[in-house]
Order: C-alpha cells, then structure tokens, then sequence
C-alpha cells in the first residue's frame, strides 16, 4: 500500500482544508518523512490517518480513555466555524498482479450543535463504493 495524500478539514491544529501530499518522489527511496517543531501537526497527520483507516478503533493520541465522540468533538479545529466540515481524507494505493487499485477514504463527522453523526465514504477508482462504504 503507498499513501498517497491526506486531507485534513478543520482537525486539530488545522484549520479549513489543508493537504497533505504522501506519495514518495522516488521509488528509490519510498519514504516520506514529516518534521516540524512541536505543536505544529506531525502527531495530528498520524492521527488522522489512524480515524480515516480505523475510525472508533483507532490507536489514537491524547484520547485517554475517552468515548469516540468525545474525543472527535475535542479533536475539532478550535476556531472552526459552528457550521464547518470536520473531516480526514486518505488517499492511498495498492498493487497487485491486476494493476493498481486507487482508494479514498473520506471520514467526516457532524458539527458540534448536531447530534454526533459520522459519515464514512470509500471510493475505489474514483468511483464510490457502496458496499465497501458499509463495510469499512
């Protein structure tokens, strides 16, 4: 599997919609590396690959023990918007014998005055996938 872009909307330290570009430059060399000063995201990008894959099963930080919802309600970007998307987004690829196979994986949850609801997509192709949607 090659990770190839992540978005984040309106989570943890980032607000509106911020891209992440994963996809190694070199297949030489298939790392991509992630550095910055403390506080500025690193853990947030690991995170939200983590809800995107994993959603409530995630192994996530600073969750210490609380409930799902809890912990998606504190991880909401601060200065959001009441109204705005919060959301994680993961793009990633697989090849096999029958070619390359594209997914998105797009997690969003419901803004804070609303019921908690998440909404999960998955695509294939380009193309939702019904039943991979329902059975993530």
């Amino acid at each position: 599997m090659i990770l190839d872009e992540l978005v984040i909307e309106n989570f943890g330290v980032y607000g509106g919609c911020q891209a992440v570009t994963l996809t190694p430059v070199d297949t030489d060399h298939p790392i991509t590396i992630v550095g910055g000063l403390n506080g500025r995201g690193k853990t947030t990008i690991l995170d939200a690959i983590q809800l995107a894959l994993y959603g409530n099963r995630a192994r996530v930080s600073n969750r210490e023990g609380l409930p799902y919802e809890a912990y998606i309600r504190r991880a909401r970007f601060r200065g959001a918007e009441p109204s705005a998307n919060c959301s994680v987004t993961l793009s990633f690829s697989i090849v096999d014998t029958a070619g390359t196979v594209c997914y998105q994986i797009r997690r969003s949850w419901s803004a804070p005055e609303r019921p908690f609801k998440e909404k999960l997509e998955v695509f294939r192709d380009g193309r939702r996938d019904r039943a991979l949607s329902e059975t993530w």
